[in-house]
């Protein structure tokens, strides 16, 4: 229907179907360019295999969380709010939910942290990742990474490392608390 309440003519509905159709693109499978979350999947699901006990291969896994952590931390700089489209009265007529910074990091974070809970340099990097995203996030992003943190804390207890990785992981936990309160200190791991 037109503004006016009345249909639209003949021409107008073409018009608007054929425009319609032209902003839509279809393919085989999703890009990255249309989503973001799918990028990540592709480092999540590196890191996963990387950790099975096929791969067994803790480095690439850790190089993956590297990537995903550069990711996540540009995201942490964008409008990850849903994006809420108007019509020419300044109607919502359209509200498209992206995926929040608490949705990012579960999916970059919740396979490696159950398939490589026993690897300290996975979990060292899970806590490098959380530090280096709270120092690129705005305050209102902060509750995902405590929430993550406390996962990471969680994980690491059920663990019985060696004192000097159990030592490491401590220090680098803290030094994620001290992130998060926008506080930077020197740590032995850079």
């Amino acid at each position: 229907m037109a503004a006016c309440g009345q249909p639209f003519s003949h021409e107008t509905r073409t018009g608007l179907v054929r425009k319609a159709a032209e902003a839509v693109s279809t393919g085989a499978e999703r890009t990255e360019a249309q989503d973001v979350a799918f990028g990540l999947r592709h480092l999540t699901d590196i890191t996963a295999k990387a950790l099975s006990p096929g791969g067994n291969d803790p480095t690439t896994a850790v190089h993956a969380l590297t990537h995903a952590s550069a990711l996540l931390c540009e995201l942490a700089r964008r409008d990850l709010d849903p994006r809420v489209l108007h019509d020419g009265r300044h109607r919502v007529r359209v509200v498209l939910r992206r995926p929040d910074l608490a949705d990012l990091l579960d999916l970059a974070l919740a396979q490696p942290l159950r398939y490589g809970a026993a690897e300290p340099a996975v979990l060292i990097r899970v806590a490098m990742l959380l530090r280096e995203l709270a120092w690129n996030s705005a305050p209102d992003q902060l509750p995902p990474i405590a929430a993550a943190l406390d996962r990471l804390r969680s994980t690491t207890a059920g663990q019985g490392f060696h004192a000097t990785e159990h030592d490491l992981l401590t220090e680098l936990l803290q030094l994620v608390e001290q992130a998060l309160a926008g506080r930077w200190t020197y740590d032995r791991t850079h």
